[in-house]
């Protein structure tokens, strides 16, 4: 599993311990910290990119989609992607709180749940989208044959 999202989804504990970690590694004449700080950073813009994407290929989709129920979802899945996207910038900036606080014992706070609920969020939306693709795709075959 990628390191980042192995600390996205680490309890206080181990979490605490990747962070030390990667501040005692050196990496290209500062640490692994530095680069995760930096990456982290770089995160933001990726949220605006991917909640973005899912917000339009789900309106677009739903200006296409006969059947109410995956109508309904599709417009749900706007609501939904805004939601992700909160839970990542919240992750995000408890990530560089705990990264900024890496020599302070006992201060560490985990991103699991967020990173769970996330996660959970961006497959719904992703599952009802790629539903909805695959029966219109149905539907449109049938109209032609």
């Amino acid at each position: 599993m990628n390191p980042i999202a192995s600390l996205e989804f680490a309890g206080k504990k181990i979490g605490k311990e990747m962070v030390c970690a990667w501040y005692d590694s050196p990496f290209a004449g500062s640490n692994l910290l530095s680069v995760a700080r930096n990456n982290t950073r770089a995160d933001f813009l990726y949220i605006l990119i991917y909640v973005g994407l899912i917000l339009l290929y789900s309106y677009l989709q739903m200006q296409q989609e006969k059947r109410i129920f995956l109508n309904e979802l599709l417009r749900l899945n706007l609501l939904l992607a805004l939601l992700a996207g909160l839970f990542d910038v919240v992750e995000n900036v408890l990530l560089l709180y705990n990264f900024r606080h890496v020599n302070d014992s006992g201060i560490y706070i985990s991103t699991m749940i967020l990173s769970s609920l996330k996660f959970s969020l961006l497959g719904w939306t992703v599952l009802v989208w790629i539903s909805s693709v695959i029966r219109s795709n149905k539907f449109h075959r049938k109209e032609f044959n």
